[in-house]
């Protein structure tokens, strides 16, 4: 074996990176359990103290690695996170403005601010509060109550618009045309939160549409609900202005523009305040004195015209503050004569010159309303000003001493067009990532659309030596001085970020900005979907299941057991190590790619030891039968996973839900057990050799096991399809009469908050059982909400009936239902319908992806193995099991003790039957060809492809036998939740190893004769 130093090298080191990340996982558990341990009485924890403490340890550190003492919410922010479904997280009701929308589609014919809109628009806001409906209705109520004379149709109907609707269009074709827009823009906002959260370190969210405009979103494991908020309610309204600077070249017209605005000012407070005094002495003196009170006013007046302020341009630019005038001047009297200086100043150097700089003033973190008021709003203060400046905040405090934010901002004097407007707006950003500058400062790099390079190249080459400013939802990022022209529309965004912050702002600008304002309406914390006590046992199971594989090697393949297990064992712990690096979750799906994983790399090292016995039992010394056993496996083993990874890959770039975290444990899987078994094992095996120590790779009575076999499974071909096709139909059957059931993720459901009695002691798993004996015909999902007995209850009861009062009804049977059991419901906090969690443009996008890697993967095997009908074997025995797990949920489904239901965990089975069927073919194709090219002058192709099949049948039969074990014993123990899940991997994966002998090989030979048919 070559380049072993290599592989030591690697092994090593991906062992440290392994264990470096996942020793954050340790560090937060130790601490995690060592606070609960502090709020725990009996079995009970109290868990709003437990998270008080936890809160309060955020920044305090907890893991000293000697250069750097991490904190908790470090440590946190690394850990291997579990998903929504095995640990819960964080849930948002967000709700899209429709009184935005309205205002806006108002907009498109310079309708929005017409005065009984508006009316409407704040009456219907007012109706919502009290009455249910769709708030469209409630506006079009309200027009018409303040308008009657007036037809919707005069406010909306445009030139643009004309298809749709027209100016003699009836109030109803109206509020249906702005339903449906309303309606769009929600799917657009959905897609756009979608997106944001799926580019973030978020893995596995579940997203649905609510009524009336409302958006749920479930984050697992989100450890800081604040970056999330802004991350997914942020408009991203992204702007490129020039600035009206400080510098020499333009003679310090911002400083200058800031001395007159502070001037009107003080003349608009200097007139106020004489006004004031006028009216107190009107009020003061009686009418006899009216002549006295007249000469008073005129005084003030007098005063008040001929006082003259003293400018501070001069002695600011100048340097010279500490003239006798000023020294001697009070506070009072300063803040009477600049009182825009009291809440700003200009942003001067330490000898109180102001800076050359893009920076219009700077304030306190607690004056910036006032100040953009007075700036941006009031009219007296603007008197002077250019109608297209605008003022705006820095996203970020200054640095101060210590290089880390502080509480004052900088404002900047934006320079827009003729009309107001920036130089360069819109969704202009294909692509954003954090990157570091030469100074080793974080940037955000973006590459903009050819329109928008374009733009940007014109602008950047008009304002060389100038300031530019890229501007956020009205927040300035970054305003650097343009060196050069930037011709190609990639730009970087400082502001002194950390990568957090750098990686919320590209997945921000390739999100996208929201068509709609969007604000948070609720905000809590649920429990797992499964729950913990399933959690709890499906881990476990797992785990039994794995130590179970591990015995049945090492009782199998004697000393060559014992080093696959640790391959297998490095395997999973790289997986694991991966995992927490990338910064994903583990999710119910992942489990499944990580059980396909698990048998995959079983499977490689099942593939080399069958070929080194077969080595050794044809007279090869220990070294030379290694060495081919390894030679010959090699190409079986690449073809199998490289089939599994381009459907992993193609899986992956639908970027959300089950399917997208099944395909990166996949991936990662794949290319961590091609390094364990392939490289990793043989390392083991040549070391012990070349130390003269004893390898084997069975035991007597195992090696001999299911060899020598002769099975006819070509000959009794048509028996199998026939098999299979009765089977199948009667699925069809069983779907066409009684359906398949739909879970809440395909389906949605009715949605409920529930607030228990304190003194009931039931968790989500007793709610659950309880609903589903109660409900029959319904899947019906509970998690905890928040800490004090509060729960979400989403069932599909009677979602199928058409009523007003469904919801109602469907509440008050779970109601009763929970009382009869001694569970007492004492307030419903929330209902709603809500949309199923996996949306119809995932699932569409998902089938589209499979469609794809199934076409890949025929064209690879067909490349591979030079002819089309092994890729046509492979295809159809991927579709036939997929059809008999379809078939048999539907046949049994209603018969067995659990529920049959197509759901995300479902899904994620699929995917695993599909991987799992694809590698099981190849190996057995593998094969096939090897037979075919060593007796090219065999005529009786059949012959030969039965023996081969016959001949893997060891390998396939062990293969299967150690996936099984792992998911029986993860069907049986693993919590009722698992049950579903597991049952149709248990089917595929027995359905998958049937196909690959029985449907895939004899599919070749049919194809085979065909040909040769055609070609006489």
């Amino acid at each position: 074996m070559k380049n072993k130093g290599t592989i030591i090298f690697f092994s090593i080191a991906l062992a440290i990176v392994s264990i470096y990340h996942l020793s954050f996982t340790y560090v937060t558990n130790k601490v995690e359990n060592e606070i609960k341990a502090l709020y725990t009485e009996g079995n009970k924890l109290d868990k709003l103290a437990y998270k008080h403490h936890i809160d309060s340890i955020d920044k305090i550190g907890v893991y000293d690695m000697g250069i750097t003492n991490y904190t908790y919410g470090e440590c946190k922010q690394r850990e291997l996170n579990l998903g929504l479904d095995l640990q819960g997280g964080m849930n948002m009701v967000l709700e899209v403005s429709k009184s935005d929308i309205i205002i806006a589609l108002a907009k498109a014919g310079n309708n929005e601010n017409d005065e009984n809109l508006l009316k409407a628009v704040t009456k219907a806001k007012q109706l919502s509060r009290t009455e249910n409906g769709d708030f469209e209705d409630l506006f079009a109520r309200a027009y018409k109550e303040i308008a009657p004379e007036s037809n919707l149709a005069i406010l909306f109907a445009n030139k643009d618009n004309l298809e749709k609707i027209d100016y003699k269009s009836s109030d109803e074709e109206v509020v249906k045309y702005i339903k449906n827009e309303a309606s769009s823009s929600v799917d657009r906002v959905y897609e756009v939160i979608e997106t944001r959260v799926a580019q973030s370190s978020v893995s596995q969210p579940t997203l649905q549409k609510l009524d009336n405009g409302r958006i749920s979103a479930e984050l697992p494991g989100v450890d800081n609900p604040k970056r999330m908020r802004d991350l997914i309610t942020v408009e991203a309204k992204l702007e490129f202005w020039e600035i009206e600077g400080n510098t020499k070249q333009n003679n310090f017209s911002s400083f200058k523009m800031l001395e007159t605005m502070n001037k009107s000012l003080a003349a608009k407070l200097s007139l106020l305040d004489t006004s004031s005094k006028v009216d107190e002495v009107i009020e003061t003196n009686s009418i006899s004195g009216l002549e006295e009170s007249s000469t008073e006013i005129s005084t003030i007046l007098g005063d008040s015209i001929t006082k003259d302020s003293n400018s501070l341009s001069d002695e600011i630019l100048g340097g010279e503050t500490n003239s006798a005038d000023s020294v001697s001047q009070t506070a009072e009297e300063f803040k009477k004569e600049n009182p825009l200086y009291t809440i700003l100043s200009p942003y001067m150097n330490g000898q109180n010159q102001v800076v050359e700089s893009a920076i219009f003033a700077i304030t306190n973190k607690k004056d910036i309303a006032q100040v953009l008021t007075y700036l941006n709003d009031d009219e007296e203060v603007r008197r002077n000003i250019p109608s297209n400046i605008k003022f705006a905040i820095g996203a970020k405090g200054l640095p101060g001493s210590d290089n880390k934010e502080s509480n004052t901002y900088a404002i900047y004097a934006l320079k827009g067009n003729s009309l107001g407007e920036p130089q360069l707006a819109d969704d202009i950003i294909v692509d954003a990532r954090p990157t570091t500058s030469p100074t080793g400062e974080i940037e955000v790099l973006m590459k903009m659309n050819d329109f928008g390079a374009k733009e940007w190249g014109s602008i950047t080459k008009k304002n060389i030596g100038q300031f530019v400013a890229v501007v956020l939802d009205d927040k300035v990022y970054t305003a650097p001085v343009v060196k050069s022209a930037i011709e190609n529309g990639i730009s970087t965004i400082s502001g002194n970020f950390d990568i957090r912050e750098a990686n919320n702002l590209s997945n921000v600008l390739k999100a996208g900005k929201l068509p709609a304002k969007l604000s948070i309406v609720a905000e809590d914390v649920v429990g797992p979907t499964i729950g913990a006590d399933n959690t709890r046992a499906g881990l476990i199971a797992l785990s039994v299941g794995f130590l179970a594989v591990i015995l049945f090697m090492i009782a199998y393949y004697n000393r060559g057991g014992i080093i696959a297990d640790i391959a297998v064992l490095a395997n999973v712990f790289l997986i694991l190590g991966v995992l927490s690096a990338y910064g994903a979750a583990l999710t119910l799906p992942g489990i499944a790619g990580i059980v396909l994983t698990i048998g995959m790399a079983v499977d490689a090292n099942v593939l080399i030891f069958e070929r080194i016995k077969e080595e050794l039992a044809n007279g090869k010394a220990m070294k030379a039968a290694v060495s081919n056993g390894y030679a010959q496996a090699m190409w079986s083993i690449i073809d199998a996973n490289v089939t599994t990874l381009i459907a992993g890959i193609i899986l992956a770039t639908t970027g959300s839900g089950p399917v997208y975290g099944f395909a990166v444990i996949l991936i990662i899987g794949i290319i961590t057990s091609l390094f364990t078994s392939l490289l990793f094992s043989r390392l083991i095996i040549e070391g012990r050799l070349a130390k003269g120590k004893s390898m084997s790779f069975s035991y007597s009575w195992s090696e001999s096991v299911l060899k020598n076999t002769n099975f006819n499974f070509i000959k009794n071909r048509k028996k199998f399809y026939i098999g299979s096709a009765i089977v199948i139909l009667a699925g069809v059957g069983a779907i066409f009469t009684k359906g398949i059931s739909k879970g809440i993720d395909f389906k949605g459901g009715w949605s409920y908050q529930m607030q228990m009695d304190e003194k009931t002691d039931i968790n989500s798993e007793g709610i659950k059982a309880i609903l589903d004996n109660a409900l029959t015909n319904s899947s019906n999902e509970v998690k905890t909400i928040g800490t004090d007995n509060k729960f979400k209850i989403v069932s599909t009861y009677l979602l199928e009936e058409q009523g007003t009062d469904i919801a109602d009804s469907v509440r008050n049977i779970i109601v009763s239902s929970l009382a009869k059991n001694d569970v007492n419901v004492t307030e419903v906090l929330q209902s709603s319908k809500v949309g199923p969690t996996i949306a119809q443009n995932t699932r569409t996008k998902s089938t589209n992806r499979m469609i794809i890697a199934i076409i890949l993967m025929f064209a690879y095997i067909v490349f591979r193995f030079k002819k089309w009908g092994f890729g046509l074997g492979a295809t159809v025995a991927l579709l036939h099991d997929v059809l008999i797990v379809f078939s048999l949920y539907a046949i049994l489904g209603g018969i067995v003790p659990f529920a049959l239901e197509i759901d995300q965990a479902f899904i994620a089975a699929i995917l695993t039957v599909i991987g799992y069927s694809i590698n099981d073919s190849v190996v057995v194709f593998d094969r096939v060809r090897e037979y075919l090219r060593e007796n090219k002058s065999e005529k009786d192709t059949a012959s030969l492809i039965n023996n081969a099949i016959n001949d893997t049948l060891s390998r396939t039969i062990v293969t299967s036998l150690t996936t099984i074990l792992v998911i029986l014993i993860l069907f049986l123990f693993g919590g009722d939740a698992l049950r579903g899940f597991t049952f149709a991997l248990l089917i595929g994966v027995i359905v998958g190893t049937y196909s690959s002998a029985c449907i895939a090989t004899p599919i070749v030979v049919d194809v085979e004769r065909l040909t040769k048919k055609k070609e006489k």
